[in-house]
């Protein structure tokens, strides 16, 4: 496992983490994410996705997480400064740019298969902070064009850290929502991804399958 650069995410995710190490190797892990660290994850990340088309085929994917009550506390009491409850324009661009600097690296935990050949998310756009009642919420879209044909191509978009310390899921009631597909012919569907392995190679993630072509 290579070392990872997280930031201050990384500071906040690892407070979590205190129950499971001692003094000593939480400080190696800070630094190092050594590779024999065994332990679940604190950070729960609950996913929906908004598939949107345009006249040339797939757009993009607008994505939402839906962060814990623990995570989305700890990311307040460092970003709400004025204690007010929500995050203002300002503390909301300081935790956007630190994302932006954080999460390339890691496709924005955003992985994205074309026609099976990986495709790499190093920037987004529509980057929005939320935080209300106490829940923390990131919302943003990632760019993806796919031209669509009569025979058809397949998407695999997969939510999920390799490393498993956070545990990302797709919502329950409503996962994926598809804008601008009437023109289309779309199929969506929502399992276990067989061919990744994450966590040790334990644990297959859940991943969309969509495929589309022109009608």
């Amino acid at each position: 496992m290579s070392k990872l650069h997280w930031g201050k995410i990384v500071q906040n995710l690892l407070k979590g983490y205190r129950s499971c190490f001692t003094c000593l190797l939480f400080a190696t892990l800070l630094t190092t994410m050594a590779t024999t660290v065994h332990c679940h994850p604190h950070v729960f990340v609950v996913t929906s996705y908004t598939v949107v088309f345009d006249n040339q085929g797939l757009k993009g994917v607008r994505v939402s997480w839906v962060f814990d009550e623990m995570y989305s506390a700890m990311t307040a009491s460092e970003f709400d400064l004025d204690g007010n409850g929500r995050f203002s324009e300002s503390e909301s661009r300081e935790l956007i740019n630190l994302g932006n600097e954080s999460l390339p690296g890691f496709n924005y935990f955003t992985n994205i298969h074309i026609d099976g050949v990986p495709y790499e998310v190093k920037s987004v756009r529509d980057f929005r902070i939320n935080y209300e009642k106490g829940i923390l919420s990131y919302n943003f879209f990632v760019d993806c064009p796919v031209k669509a044909t009569t025979t058809g191509k397949k998407i695999k978009i997969a939510p999920y850290d390799s490393d498993f310390y956070l545990a990302m899921f797709f919502r329950q009631d409503q996962p994926v929502a598809i804008e601008n597909g009437e023109q289309y012919n779309v199929e969506t569907s929502i399992g276990e991804d067989q061919d990744t392995l994450i966590f040790f190679d334990s644990i297959h993630p859940f991943a969309l399958k969509l495929e589309f072509s022109r009608k």
